[in-house]
């Protein structure tokens, strides 16, 4: 008998699922491998060239053929000048290919891989004692993406992403060191030609790691993130920016040589954020704490 113990109604019994024509999710199984090729020439001292090409080949959808070609170009001691071309993918994933008998999604096996094209010129100077200083701008083109139409996965659609990406670094006495990092993206749908929803344009990160002495070792660093789009049709208020903070203490050899104690909180200020989604948004998580013990013999 299969009853409520409170109320005394009677429940459903348990139902057998292991037919594979009533799972939600069938054994599949993908065996998948790749080889990868690269040639780097010297065309004289200061100017390298790269070209690579890597093939993976998956056996439920086929193979991707990817290249990767660079040129770098040291001006002087102190600027170096890299321009890049590169082609990745992203395979569908299991739920993608093969979910069924789910009213809200059914798999579609006949899915193809996200591809995505990216252009970087890149820019380093370290004419500054103790300063590296990188600009990047950047470009990146995705096609044959994987998203929901109705109540199954299609590949449809191409998203272009513009921008740009400004590093700092300065190093201190004893492996200290200061770091910032600033990003800005500005993605858009090409079917739509407007901008992507649930992204923020605006990412901010700095970082500091001080070496207080050749045991104890602390790091911290903060993210900023800001405000984050809405797709066309949702009236919502925007996410707004937020800033998180993290902090860890390491310490190395304090009680046993090579023996290792990390001490981490994440979120150090307990900010409530979200990521943007439909229809709810997504709240990350508060403050935590992780310890770490580690011994190598």
């Amino acid at each position: 008998m299969n009853w409520n113990p409170l109320t005394g109604a009677p429940l459903a019994s348990v139902q057998d699922f292991s037919d594979p024509s009533t799972n939600f999710v069938s054994e599949e199984d993908r065996k998948f491998w790749a080889a990868y090729s690269e040639l780097l020439y010297d065309v004289r001292e200061d100017l390298r060239l790269t070209a690579g090409v890597r093939y993976d080949h998956y056996s439920d959808f086929g193979g991707v053929l990817n290249p990767r070609l660079g040129a770098a170009w040291e001006a002087n001691p102190h600027n170096t000048l890299k321009l890049m071309y590169g082609e990745a993918f992203r395979a569908p994933t299991f739920a993608e290919l093969y979910n069924k008998n789910n009213p809200t999604l059914i798999g579609n096996a006949s899915l193809k891989p996200e591809k995505v094209k990216t252009f970087e010129l890149n820019v380093q100077n370290t004419s500054m004692d103790n300063l590296e200083a990188s600009l990047t701008i950047f470009q990146s083109t995705i096609e044959e993406i994987i998203t929901v139409s109705g109540s199954t996965y299609v590949n449809r659609g191409k998203t272009t992403t513009q921008g740009i990406e400004a590093e700092l670094k300065h190093t201190l006495t004893r492996g200290s060191y200061l770091a910032a990092n600033y990003t800005y993206q500005n993605p858009k749908n090409e079917d739509t030609s407007q901008n992507l929803e649930n992204i923020t344009k605006h990412e901010g990160y700095l970082a500091l790691n001080y070496r207080i002495n050749n045991i104890f070792n602390l790091y911290t660093d903060a993210k900023y993130t800001g405000e984050q789009t809405r797709s066309a049709v949702d009236t919502r208020a925007r996410v707004e920016s937020s800033i998180t903070s993290n902090a860890t203490l390491l310490a190395k050899d304090l009680f046993l040589k090579d023996l290792q104690m990390k001490f981490s909180i994440y979120n150090l200020f307990d900010e409530r954020s979200y990521d943007s989604n439909s229809p709810y948004d997504y709240p990350l998580g508060g403050r935590s704490y992780m310890a770490e013990l580690s011994y190598k013999f």
